[in-house]
C-alpha cells in the first residue's frame, strides 16, 4: 500500500538524521588551509566577517568553495576548535566579544520597567473627549547621535505646549525629574475652583 510506503521513508529519514547528528562536522576551515589562511589575514587587519565573505565573492568568482557567508566564518572563530579559525581573532572584531552569549530565555528576562504604567488604551474616557485641563501628552525629541535631546508636554485642551530641556541625560529618572520641573508651577484646581 501507498501509505505504508511513506512510514517506512519518514522512519529511514528520521534514522538517517539522527546519525547524521551524531557525526561530527569537519568545519570548512578544517578542510580547506588556504582559506583558513586567507580569512585569517583579513581578520588580522580588522576587516569585518560580512566584508570577508564578500570579497571572497568578489576576488575569487572562480571557486565557489570559498564563498562562505559571514555566519560561517563567525561559527569558524568562536566554535572553530584547533583546526578551525584562530580564537584570538575575536580581539579583531568589532564587537571585541571573546564569546558569543546565549540568548536568555523570555522567561528569564527580567522586565525593563519595574513601575507599571498606565497603556494609552487603558486611560479614562475623559481624556479622549479633551475637556479638561491637565491632561498631557509627552514625547522625546533626540539630536543627532543622541547627543542632546528635547522632552515636549502638550495639553490635550488647549494645546499648550512646554519644552522640557534635558542637557545631559534623557533617560529615566532624569528625563522624569525635568518634567516634573517643567510642569511644577501649574496651578491644580479641584471641581470648585472651575
Amino acid at each position: 500500500m501507498p501509505g505504508d510506503q511513506g512510514v517506512d521513508h519518514a522512519g529511514l529519514a528520521h534514522a538517517r538524521s539522527r546519525e547524521q547528528g551524531r557525526s561530527t562536522r569537519v568545519g570548512v576551515f578544517a578542510r580547506d588551509e588556504q582559506l583558513k589562511q586567507v580569512v585569517q589575514e583579513k581578520l588580522q587587519v580588522q576587516r569585518s566577517p560580512e566584508q570577508i565573505a564578500g570579497s571572497l565573492r568578489t576576488e575569487h568568482p572562480d571557486r565557489p568553495e570559498w564563498h562562505s557567508c559571514h555566519e560561517t566564518i563567525y561559527q569558524g572563530i568562536y566554535f572553530g576548535g584547533e583546526r578551525g579559525l584562530q580564537r584570538e581573532l575575536t580581539r579583531n572584531l568589532r564587537t571585541r566579544w571573546g564569546l558569543r552569549l546565549r540568548r536568555r530565555r523570555v522567561k528569564d528576562r527580567r522586565p525593563r520597567l519595574t513601575v507599571h504604567s498606565r497603556m494609552i488604551d487603558e486611560r479614562p474616557a475623559v481624556v479622549e473627549k479633551r475637556s479638561r485641563l491637565g491632561d498631557f501628552e509627552g514625547d522625546l525629541i533626540v539630536g543627532r547621535h543622541g547627543a542632546s535631546a528635547i522632552g515636549t508636554l502638550v495639553d490635550r485642551a488647549t494645546g499648550l505646549v512646554r519644552l522640557v530641556h534635558l542637557p545631559d541625560a534623557w533617560h529615566g529618572e532624569a528625563t522624569a525629574d525635568a518634567i516634573i520641573a517643567a510642569v511644577s508651577d501649574l496651578v491644580i484646581l479641584g471641581p470648585a475652583g472651575l
